[in-house]
């Protein structure tokens, strides 16, 4: 079908299987094909197959283009995060932290390496100290309307 395909001929490719990569919506975004350097028979189950696996790839290549744009997103946050001038952190459920930002590592005048892992609550006062633990689940659950503190030195 290609007779001038100069590329084909140097591959000596003598038939093609190919079919398209489907996204969610029905739209195009990839190809998969195969060559061969023999004459493929016209089988319907070699079709099926194929459909199959074009299928995978298209979900596989949805996944990792997905994965890219999470990755993306995330270094973006992560570098305003960083780059701020207020202070940030992040802590899980036994308010140990996670994450810190230079800012608050500034503000309480540790490095970021010094935060992570130790809990924050030795920078605030004892009373709100104690209203974190008391009400440690509403925060977790986002219920209560602010929970902006500021430390103390």
């Amino acid at each position: 079908m290609y007779p001038d395909n100069s590329d084909l001929r140097a591959i000596n490719a003598a038939s093609y299987l190919g079919a398209p990569l489907l996204g969610r919506n029905g739209r195009i975004i990839g190809n998969l094909a195969v060559l061969d350097t023999r004459s493929m028979p016209e089988q319907p189950r070699m079709h099926t197959i194929f459909q199959i696996f074009a299928a995978r790839a298209s979900a596989e290549l949805q996944r990792l283009r997905a994965e890219a744009e999470r990755h993306r997103v995330e270094e973006t946050y992560r570098h305003i995060i960083q780059t701020t001038d207020e202070g940030f952190l992040l802590m899980d459920r036994d308010f140990i932290v996670t994450e810190a930002n230079l800012a608050f590592s500034r503000l309480v005048g540790c490095t970021r390496e010094e935060l992570i892992g130790r809990n924050p609550l030795r920078f605030v006062e004892k009373d709100y100290r104690q209203f974190l633990m008391l009400n440690r689940e509403d925060l977790f659950a986002g219920i209560s309307p602010n929970w902006r503190h500021a430390h103390r030195t």
